[in-house]
């Protein structure tokens, strides 16, 4: 019987179908990779909102520690100045001149305490600084993380802090913008040890403007708000020096009138929603609130109260018009949604700005008396092109109006 010659059988693919594998592959990758994507972007909030309920919590310990009195700065005009303070820093004065000073100062004392700071040139006081908007979770470090710069204080999608804590001996080695330094010394290591979550000025701010007696004179207490990348002051008050002894940081929680209503802080940056990064003012921008109940919330800034303007005392009587100001970006933020690049026609300088139509949780009517968020529900409607703002089943804020 005659057999035949022997077939082998075929062990490689075709060029054909290799190219199908690699297909099929790469729609499998195309398909995952936005849900891994997606995934690891709400595994970064859930570690952004768990950072800012570390804070929430503190905030009670610190109140039921001290009186009930907020976090923050507690050295004032004429705070006598540690002497072990005046060795390694040298200052003009052995008492705060003034509020906003004393504040700089005690700020200054507890991070050389904390990391032992001695060199008068590399950590420099920051003169003419208010460091309450980013920097008033400071006093909170006794009842936190001793870690130092403090991991909870850096939105894990805030790459630019993240990278400042990385090098905090040395920010120029950072790899990222840093602010230029406005004082006569450069004081520039403090920017690691900031938080992403600005502090609500009405946290330490007064509710409403008031004569208040100081050196047998009256004078009248300040409203702080924010605008164009600054801090300013209410228009009755000609600035920090002038500011009465106590005026800021002296709240109390039982101030705040609707703790589940009442924000304490939020970040100026909306990260965790879309691919671009949006101001918070934009009434679509969605980001965690920090609230006074220990609660954070994600809510879309037109879903809140529009706020007030802070500035004209006219205005603060009636509750009428909302602050609206243009934010003038800073080269270490991020490029938000909706912003306007503009170039100054003499210095060719680029800056990019965002035109807010309200102040929103920022600048709440009634202070912490007041709220941010309602109760029932409410929709917000804004005309882009006249910035005219309309809101349907809003709470009446007339509870709040005892100015």
């Amino acid at each position: 019987m005659r057999i035949g010659p022997f077939r082998r059988s075929r062990s490689a693919f075709t060029l054909i179908e290799l190219l199908i594998v690699i297909a099929i592959i790469a729609l499998l990758i195309g398909i995952l990779l936005p849900a891994v994507g997606s995934a690891r972007k709400s595994a970064r909030m859930a570690v952004c909102l768990s950072n800012m309920r570390q804070f929430a919590v503190a905030t009670a310990s610190y109140a039921a520690e001290n009186k009930d009195r907020m976090f923050g700065y507690s050295w004032v005009r004429g705070t006598p100045i540690p002497p072990d303070f005046s060795r390694f820093l040298p200052v003009k004065s052995q008492y705060a001149d003034n509020d906003m000073h004393g504040a700089a100062m005690q700020f200054t004392y507890i991070m050389q305490k904390r990391l032992n700071f001695k060199d008068p040139e590399k950590f420099a006081f920051p003169g003419g600084w208010f460091p309450y908007v980013y920097y008033s979770h400071i006093p909170l470090m006794d009842y936190m993380s001793a870690q130092m710069p403090m991991p909870v204080a850096a939105c894990p999608e805030d790459k630019a802090l993240k990278m400042l804590q990385s090098e905090y001996n040395n920010v120029d080695s950072s790899g990222t913008p840093v602010p230029p330094n406005p004082g006569e010394t450069d004081a520039r290591w403090r920017f690691p040890f900031r938080m992403s979550y600005t502090v609500h000025s009405t946290h330490y701010s007064p509710d409403k403007v008031y004569n208040i007696m100081d050196d047998g004179r009256s004078k009248r207490a300040a409203i702080v708000y924010a605008a164009n990348g600054g801090v300013n002051f209410s228009d009755n008050v000609g600035g920090p020096e002038s500011m009465p002894t106590g005026a800021l940081g002296n709240r109390k929680l039982t101030d705040v009138r609707f703790p589940s209503q009442k924000t304490w802080g939020s970040d100026s940056i909306g990260r965790h929603f879309g691919r671009t990064a949006q101001f918070f003012a934009d009434p679509v921008c969605r980001e965690p609130l920090a609230f006074y109940d220990s609660s954070v919330r994600v809510y879309m800034t037109g879903d809140t109260n529009p706020g007030w303007n802070p500035k004209d005392e006219a205005m603060r009587k009636q509750m009428g018009a909302r602050f609206a100001w243009t934010e003038v970006m800073n080269d270490y933020s991020p490029k938000v949604a909706n912003s306007v690049t503009k170039t100054d026609a003499k210095t060719g300088q680029v800056t990019y700005e965002y035109a807010a139509a309200a102040g929103w949780f920022t600048m709440t009517r009634g202070g912490l008396r007041g709220w941010d968020v309602p109760r029932g529900a409410v929709r917000s409607r804004i005309n882009g092109a006249t910035m005219e703002y309309k809101v349907e089943n809003e709470l009446d804020t007339s509870v709040t109006n005892d100015y």
